[in-house]
């Protein structure tokens, strides 16, 4: 895709919602509240998107923004980390979402590095953007789900990886779909075991 249809793309996205990168503005904000011992409220509010093009499609960034991982598309993700309960399991329960839908939208893959000579010498790599088919060949939008929980131990700490996708992207019909605003609850309920 040329540099002309590439600029075309970026200006199908709203302003000043969207705006070039870098945005001016407030960063991304998360919220919390707890009106009982087993429930977390969470927030995302997000003031702005910053959308640059390069010869794949469009990039959307978000301030604070979680790294992405190659030939996905490259959309932002918000991350938070909050403490997890031992004996306890993370469940998250987003609300309903009103989407917002523009068409006409290529979104680049996320770049990585791959291999590009073998030789003698070893293995050349190159940093570069190549689609996940797994993704880009599929007609529903990416990511499934607007928030993720993801529980880890770190030491004897357990914690809790809070994800919100305020961006989907569908590649088959070239629809992007965001939102501004996510809100829901993390429910913690006990394990069979008690030991989790």
């Amino acid at each position: 895709m040329g540099a002309a249809s590439m600029a075309a793309a970026g200006s199908l996205l709203p302003a000043p919602l969207f705006c070039p990168s870098p945005c001016e503005g407030a960063d991304c904000r998360w919220e919390w509240q707890a009106p009982d011992p087993t429930t977390l409220q969470y927030s995302v509010t997000i003031p702005g998107f910053e959308v640059s093009t390069n010869a794949h499609g469009v990039v959307i960034s978000l301030r604070g923004q979680g790294e992405g991982v190659a030939g996905e598309p490259d959309l932002g993700r918000l991350v938070a980390v909050i403490p997890g309960r031992v004996g306890w399991h993370a469940g998250v329960y987003p609300d309903p979402i009103a989407w917002q839908n523009v068409s006409g939208v290529t979104v680049a893959p996320v770049a990585g590095r791959y291999p590009v000579e073998f030789g003698a010498s070893g293995t050349v790599y190159a940093e570069t953007r190549l689609m996940s088919e797994l993704i880009y060949r599929r007609d529903e939008f990416w990511p499934a789900s607007c928030t993720t929980v993801m529980e880890a131990w770190a030491g004897t700490s357990k914690l809790v990886r809070v994800e919100c996708a305020p961006l989907q992207y569908n590649p088959v019909a070239g629809v992007l779909r965001y939102t501004a605003r996510s809100t829901g609850r993390i429910v913690f309920s006990p394990t069979a075991n008690g030991r989790r």
